[in-house]
């Protein structure tokens, strides 16, 4: 606790306005408030930190910010590389968990309202700013996949995974899976909300209950449901040729992303039950060319979706080459 209010002393002693402006508080309150609002709506949402979506979110909060600085030593004057390093050092700054808690206990010791939590929304900007450095050229999407062999992959690639999700025992659900932090019952809930995800998109009534339980007293039943109402948004309700939102998203790109999501998590779920790996092994290598589409321009950042590309072995199948790709 005293080495986090002592880098806190020193941060601001550093970087405190030359003539504090009457309104600085305010400002920084509503600054702080609109990072709170953004990156709570962009977990929400589902929105990777380091995903192409997550750059106009850092463009306004960064644009929000700059105005703040006016009356610091050498402030930046618009956003750039220089302005978003400055705001991410003070979030690392301002945003420590000791600190965070010591005013949450002082709160309820003296019986005041406590102030919001910030560590969610502040990890996902932090990462966000991490993983876009300076502005890009906003959101380049991969071309448009064959919409029906897009279907065929995703097909053949739930068919393997709901075959294991199946095969998963009520005593092997609290197992830890190589997704940090997640045990098997949380994999398939992530994997089940995917699904459910796409499908609500279909149905232009995007889901926004990413923590909820998905899964129920009947893990697989819940996981083959996801699954069959996926399909049926894909096939029955034209998504596979529409667009989406604001970059006029092709429909089959989701059923494309559906499918890496399934394999990757599908991998991470044998490795945790010590079963085979090379799940669906007709279709994973297209997955893995998918994924270097979608994926190949995301950065490998502190707080992102991957790690580092590991090497892949000798000989390994599409889908332990996928995983070593996204940094299993």
């Amino acid at each position: 606790m005293r080495a986090a209010l002592r880098r806190l002393a020193e941060y601001s002693a550093r970087t405190a306005p030359v003539v504090p402006s009457a309104t600085a508080a305010e400002d920084a309150a509503r600054v702080a408030h609109l990072m709170r609002e953004r990156g709570e709506a962009a977990l929400a949402a589902g929105v990777a930190a380091d995903s192409p979506a997550a750059g106009p979110v850092v463009a306004e909060l960064v644009a929000a910010w700059l105005p703040t600085q006016a009356g610091t030593a050498d402030p930046p004057e618009r956003d750039d590389a220089r302005a978003r390093r400055r705001l991410l050092e003070q979030l690392e700054a301002a945003a420590e968990p000791h600190i965070e808690r010591y005013w949450q206990l002082m709160c309820a010791a003296t019986g005041r309202p406590q102030p919001p939590r910030w560590d969610a929304a502040g990890a996902w900007t932090a990462a966000a700013l991490r993983a876009h450095p300076e502005p890009g050229p906003g959101v380049v999407l991969p071309p448009a996949p064959d919409a029906q062999r897009a279907l065929y992959v995703y097909e053949r690639v739930a068919a393997h995974v709901t075959a294991l999700v199946d095969a998963v025992p009520e005593e092997a659900l609290e197992r830890p899976t190589p997704c940090d932090g997640w045990t098997v019952r949380q994999l398939i809930d992530h994997m089940t909300w995917e699904n459910l995800m796409i499908t609500s998109i279909a149905r232009d009534a995007p889901r926004a209950d990413q923590d909820a339980d998905h899964l129920g007293a009947d893990h697989a039943a819940a996981f083959r449901e996801s699954v069959a109402g996926l399909l049926a948004a894909f096939t029955g309700s034209g998504m596979l040729t529409r667009t989406y939102g604001p970059y006029e998203a092709p429909g089959a790109l989701f059923a494309q992303q559906a499918a890496v999501e399934l394999l990757a998590h599908g991998w991470d779920l044998a490795r945790a039950l010590g079963a085979p790996t090379g799940l669906a092994p007709e279709v994973a290598d297209e997955v893995l060319a998918a994924a270097r589409g979608i994926y190949g321009a995301a950065p490998r950042t502190e707080g992102g979706s991957f790690a580092p590309e590991r090497p892949a072995p000798e000989g390994a199948g599409g889908a332990d080459r996928l995983a070593a790709y996204l940094g299993r």
